[in-house]
């Protein structure tokens, strides 16, 4: 069977969202306690005396019934109505008040308002006396539309035996136009406590598992006729004309008692139904319903005739009432059972009422449903309209087991086939939550999610723009999943870090927020950026919750605040951003967080001009340097890219960003942000990497990461595209005058400050390959290993010192030999080149071997010495991006060595030094060029490591860190350091410190947060200590950090006891640049810089520089970083 369209009376997409938003609404307001609204509680003197004299803290009394059936003030009091405070109580039920002060407490009460309208009351502890202290002005915007418009015309408490509850409301401001009055059936649910939970849970047990026992029938008959009779008396109806239009809703036990109820629709005149996360009429098929209702009435109306022997004979009439009871009853229950109960209620069964409601499944049964129907429910995947898809096939197969008390029975109106094909139809609405209210698994039940959900796309579709989109106009199906995807795309980027370098699944949001309360305090930070009057009402309400973000609990409100002011949000899809170069101003803050919204204020773009995004974001911030320079500085590329990035994130399923180092992952932001990222354009082939002020990208490492965390296994084939901010680093030209040093000149008008420049750093004396670092305005980014040569990133610096192009031709001679091998016999003896000392030698991730001659000086190639097992063994590894880096070399076994001795001791071999090891056991690698010394090798069976000259004498060296303490980059001297600080305590010499000696035993914990968390993830504690020290120079700060390795390896622990276990310990130290950082407040400077310190290493020795540089040379042992102070 085919559902129809479902839309008798023709309502616009738009409208139906905004009534399944109303009766949501009105099915949440069910679970008030509207007794309160008539009845005031009445304590005996014993009561009273146990009450105050008795409890510690009293307990409120309700005496405010005022019998107010409509509108939130009572015109007498000019107080709140109770019916304003019983719905309060439940519509801001997970909001915290604050009672006022009492006398002798420094802080006031914080109370929950629970559902509880007594959490309203404040009780003096010292006179006893009693106030409301919810103010008028305190009532939220929800309450308070709510209360003005429907008019409270009947309320059934739970029943003390069943549980059902009810409550009737009229419609004092139909949306659809009627001459007839429209009132609103509203069944209470199971999100109740105590007794009445019980009450529910054997209901939905027995009730909704079978329904079929004649209690539950009795209790639904008794509740349909008070229901007729309390609407026919508001509405002056008669019986047999009703003047008046019934919709019937309610979530979860509710919502199937709205469709129980339904099979009574001709009489109560029902033409809408809505149900929330509600189980179906009944375990028994709808097609055996009306035989429960037909064999029932038959007997009675027997039992009324007292045609007793009919049913005592065996005849016709008996055998089709035994078949019919068997059937029903799956030989639970006999024939002479149901008589016999028939016999004790006849006359509460009303055979009219039997009549209608078998006659009601009759219909029902073929589908022939006269009125709307419209069941909600949540799911934490999108399921879309697409006929096949693997990945909905399992969302339809999972979703709907998920929310168990929603797959119970079968739904009225819905075929089996709607349950199997698990998606939206004009009678099946699905609505995307995430996890608005905490835990999926744990609140999705609940109506707190519903009403999130349906008021966010309620206040979407009241933006003319996103109203009028094809998707969300012409087709309810299709427009509640579009706005699921939507949902699901905020929730990936906001709630789950998409970004993220880690598979962790890192949520940065609080438990207060979920990501509509994000992207409303992003909106709420416009608002108050641009300071305009037209907003200071809605700045001045929120104001305390911005402070802490804003708060998921007052998100309803201020959708409709913002609804009130015509602010809206207009959907960004697919097809509203194009592949232009051009972006309007509003969308450039979405393009830079990644959402796909932008905000509209009467029909007008909220951000007008530049003015306005410097007011919201500061001139100094990354959003204004990438979106807003001058035209001829931006390059159209950076916006392409930019939006190809935005359509990945948002419409691909094949998410392919990465932040560009660790500590991105760990940052929570208030929305997730798309620089400081590598995006792969899998589709163009190109890789496009965003840097803004202070980033760090690897050259090697940055392809590593794409490979293991997006498997793009040929990313290495891609072209990139680097950026700082907006700016393009594609080509600069070395400056003659200044070796080294690469500008990029901007038609002579750019200052020096301004222009975008580099400075290479090589640390190899080919000069090729180093740290790059990159200048442009305000903004400097790092590149490490980049190659002058190999031109890395596609960076293209054009040299033009002549010292620096002999290097790189030196450098290039050295790469075509490499790729020249020679042939030699396994097992034989073969002559070839040493390591020398400008050779490369490297790990698998990219460190360097610093290679120093001392033992082998005398013997030179080209003014440079060879390379000898103890000059080779413990040499430190520099610029490693493994996790575990590798910082020396550990192990040199016999067979990397040459034949014959120099110097008594043996050289290490070019072609050898796979052999070799590092720190972390793995193999080293020597990029091979030709020099002046051939030496013969053996390349058979290697001999035993252990006649080693290199491991019996082991070269330990001691290592230092030595600071040069400067003004400013280029001064070639250093200051003096006569006075510091060491976590504030004072340290004075007058003629100046040479070395500060720090004792790890002595340090602390990491202050910073991230950096603590960041380190913590990438140094384990089991096998490193992390230590701080605080330096402070001047106004100026130093935060050293150490992460000491615990454990030895066999051949640290072997020279460490041969050096007498040295303070220092065994290795070198190695700067973790990608933990560094620096940062300024009020020209005050903070540098932070993190060591991975030598095995076993008990204090720290901190040279300091003094004097001019000159004087000081970095060997092998030293590693040296410079301080600038202000």
């Amino acid at each position: 069977m085919e559902n129809s369209n479902n839309n008798p009376k023709n309502k616009s997409v738009k409208q139906i969202i905004s009534d399944i938003k109303d009766h949501a609404d009105m099915a949440d307001a069910s679970y008030s306690f509207y007794e309160f609204i008539d009845k005031n509680e009445k304590w005996s003197k014993s009561d009273e005396f146990y009450n105050y004299k008795i409890l510690k803290k009293p307990n409120p009394r309700w005496v405010y019934a005022d019998n107010i059936k409509q509108g939130f003030i009572n015109p007498e009091t000019e107080s709140m109505t109770a019916y304003a405070l019983c719905v309060e109580a439940r519509f801001m039920k997970d909001k915290e008040i604050k009672k006022p002060l009492q006398e002798g407490e420094a802080e006031p009460e914080k109370v929950k308002i629970d559902n509880n309208i007594k959490n309203f009351i404040y009780i003096d502890h010292k006179t006893n006396e009693q106030e409301l202290f919810y103010k008028p002005t305190s009532i939220s915007h929800r309450t308070k539309t709510f209360v003005n418009r429907y008019e409270l015309i009947s309320h059934q408490q739970n029943t003390a035996i069943s549980g059902f509850s009810y409550t009737i409301f009229k419609d004092t401001e139909p949306t659809m136009s009627s001459d007839k009055p429209r009132y609103i059936i509203a069944f209470r649910g199971t999100e109740v406590g105590g007794a009445e939970l019980l009450k529910d849970l054997v209901l939905t047990d027995v009730f909704i598992a079978a329904f079929a026992g004649l209690p539950q029938i009795i209790s639904l008959f008794t509740m349909i006729g008070d229901i007729k009779k309390a609407i026919r008396e508001d509405s002056g109806s008669d019986e047999k004309t009703p003047n008046f239009n019934v919709s019937i809703c309610g979530h979860s036990l509710g919502g199937h008692l709205s469709q129980v109820c339904c099979l009574f629709y001709k009489s109560l005149n029902v033409d809408e139904l809505y149900t929330y996360n509600a189980p179906g009429i009944g375990g028994l098929a709808i097609s055996a319903l009306h035989f429960v209702f037909r064999v029932v009435r038959l007997i009675v109306k027997l039992i009324k005739f007292c045609v007793h022997k009919l049913l005592d004979l065996f005849g016709f009439t008996r055998k089709v009432i035994d078949k019919c009871v068997d059937k029903i009853y799956n030989g639970s229950k006999s024939t002479d059972t149901l008589i016999s109960e028939c016999k004790e209620h006849k006359d509460e069964l009303d055979p009219n009422l039997l009549e209608e409601s078998a006659a009601s499944c009759k219909t029902i049964y073929k589908d022939r449903i006269p009125f709307e129907i419209h069941h909600c429910e949540t799911i934490k995947n999108t399921v879309t309209c697409e006929e096949f898809d693997i990945g909905n096939d399992f969302n339809r197969a999972i979703e709907p087991t998920v929310s168990v008390i929603a797959d119970l029975g079968y739904k009225l109106g819905l075929t089996p086939n709607d349950r199997i094909n698990y998606k939206n139809t004009p009678r099946l609405h699905l609505l995307h939550i995430g996890q608005l209210d905490g835990n999926y698994y744990k609140n999705s039940h609940y109506m707190t999610s519903i009403i999130y959900a349906i008021y966010l796309y309620d206040y979407l579709l009241k933006e003319y723009k996103n109203s009028k989109k094809k998707a969300l106009s012409e087709d309810i199906s299709y427009a509640l999943t579009y706005l699921d995807k939507l949902s699901a795309i905020l929730v990936d980027n906001i709630e789950g870090n998409k970004y993220k370098l880690s598979d962790k699944n890192e949520n940065i949001k609080d438990g207060n927020q979920n990501y509509i309360s994000i992207i409303l305090g992003e909106l709420y930070h416009i608002l108050e950026s641009l300071g305009d009057e037209e907003y200071q009402e809605i700045i001045d309400k929120y104001s305390a919750e911005s402070e802490n973000k804003l708060s998921k609990v007052t998100l309803v409100d201020m959708l409709m605040d913002l609804a009130d002011k015509q602010i809206y949000a207009r959907i960004i899809d697919k097809n509203d951003m194009d592949d232009s170069s051009n972006i309007p101003l509003n969308q450039i803050r979405s393009l830079q967080k990644m959402y796909p919204l932008e905000f509209i204020h009467n029909e007008n773009e909220l951000i007008k001009d530049k003015t306005d995004i410097t007011k919201a974001y500061t001139y100094g911030s990354n959003l204004t340097k990438c979106y807003l320079p001058k035209e001829k500085e931006k390059d159209s590329l950076f916006i392409k890219a930019k939006k190809a990035q935005f359509k990945n994130a948002m419409f691909s399923d094949n998410f392919t960003s990465i932040y560009i180092r660790d500590n991105g992952a760990k940052e929570k932001f208030s929305l997730d942000r798309s620089s400081s990222t590598a995006f792969a354009d899998t589709e163009n082939k190109q890789l496009y990497i965003f840097l803004n002020d202070k980033d760090v990208v690897d050259c090697d490492e940055i392809y590593n990461k794409i490979e293991d965390r997006l498997n793009i296994e040929d990313i290495r084939s891609y072209t990139p595209n680097v950026f700082l901010n907006s700016m393009p680093l594609n080509t600069a030209t070395e400056q003659s005058d200044y070796p080294l040093y690469f500008k990029k000149e901007e038609d002579g008008e750019e200052s020096n400050s301004n222009a975008l420049s580099f400075s290479h750093q090589p640390r190899d004396e080919e000069k090729d390959k180093g740290r790059l670092s990159v200048s442009y305005k305000n903004s400097q980014a790092s590149i490490l290993n980049y190659s002058l040569l190999n031109k890395s990133l596609n960076i293209d610096l054009k040299p033009t010192n002549k010292e620096t192009k002999e290097s790189l031709e030196r450098a290039s001679e050295r790469l075509n030999l490499e790729k020249k091998s020679s042939a030699v016999s396994a097992g034989g003896t073969a002559f070839a080149n040493p390591i020398i000392e400008d050779d490369v030698v490297v790990c698998p991730h990219g460190g360097h071997v610093i290679l120093k001659s001392r033992a082998g000086k005398s013997i030179r190639s080209d003014d440079q010495g060879v390379i000898l097992d103890v000059d080779f063994i413990n040499s430190p590894i520099v610029g490693c991006s493994a996790k575990n880096p590798c910082t020396k070399v550990a192990y040199v076994p016999r067979a990397a060595l040459s034949l014959k001795s120099m110097n008594n001791h043996y050289a290490v071999m070019q072609d050898l030094v796979p052999a070799c090891l590092s720190n972390t056991s793995s193999p080293l690698r020597c990029i091979k060029k030709e020099n002046r010394i051939k030496l013969a090798h053996s390349i058979g069976s290697p001999t035993s490591e252990n006649d080693n000259a290199a491991v019996l004498n082991p070269n330990l060296n001691k290592p230092v860190i030595r600071l040069h303490v400067k003004a400013f980059a280029s001064q070639s001297d250093n200051l003096l350091v006569a006075t510091y600080y060491l976590f504030d305590k004072k340290f004075e010499d007058k003629n100046g410190f040479k070395k500060i000696k720090l004792n790890l035993d002595e340090g602390r914990d990491v202050d910073d947060k991230n950096l603590k968390a960041l380190l913590a993830d990438n140094y384990d504690d089991k096998r490193y200590d992390i230590k701080e020290f605080k330096l402070r120079y001047g106004a100026d700060k130093l935060n050293l950090v150490f992460v000491a390795p615990k454990n030895f390896s066999a051949l640290d622990k072997e020279n460490y006891k041969k050096a007498n276990n040295p303070e220092s310990g065994v290795g070198f130290y190695a700067s973790l640049d990608e933990f560094n950082s620096s940062s300024t407040d009020k020209n005050k400077q903070t540098y932070t810089n993190v060591f991975l310190t030598p095995t076993g290493a008990k204090s720290i020795e901190l040279e300091i520089a003094k004097g001019l540089d000159s004087g000081y040379e970095n060997d092998i042992n030293t590693t040296s970083f410079v301080m600038l102070v202000s």
